[in-house]
């Protein structure tokens, strides 16, 4: 049986969930006011981020593994109440993430063996105006070979 959505979705969460962003939150670290490892309902408080599956596609390697690729979304989520500051540190936020992210790319050993490669990261920024979120929606790519035998 493949873990690969388990192995992938917890190491991205505790990859965000390590990046320290107390300087920017003022918050004690890491400095996240909630955390998720799964689509919330509902966020109680910002800043936030939630690790979302989003979607999969495999190609065989050889006659016994596939390439399996995994894509997950993690929200970064910052209520607008205060806009201008919200914004601010939105922006902060997502620098600071996409670096961290990029340095896992980087790795001999991304998302600390989770994945044997990162694929393609990407992001979209959005709002929720029924919630007063603003969010960017950064996609990550984990690329895992699975034994089929």
């Amino acid at each position: 049986m493949s873990t690969t959505y388990q192995t992938v979705g917890q190491a991205i969460f505790d990859l965000m969930n390590g990046i320290d962003v107390s300087a920017i939150t003022g918050l004690p670290a890491p400095g996240w006011a909630e955390t998720h490892n799964y689509p919330p309902k509902q966020v109680r408080s910002y800043p936030s981020f939630a690790v979302v599956p989003a979607e999969d596609a495999e190609d065989p390697m050889d006659a016994i593994t596939d390439d399996d690729r995994v894509t997950y979304w993690v929200y970064i989520t910052a209520s607008y109440q205060d806009s201008s500051d919200a914004e601010d540190q939105l922006r902060r936020l997502v620098d600071l993430v996409r670096t961290r992210v990029r340095q896992h790319k980087r790795s001999a050993t991304p998302l600390g063996g989770g994945a044997y490669a990162l694929g393609r990261l990407g992001g979209a920024w959005g709002a929720n105006v029924d919630h007063g979120e603003r969010f960017y929606r950064l996609s990550i790519e984990a690329k895992v070979d699975q034994s089929l035998v």
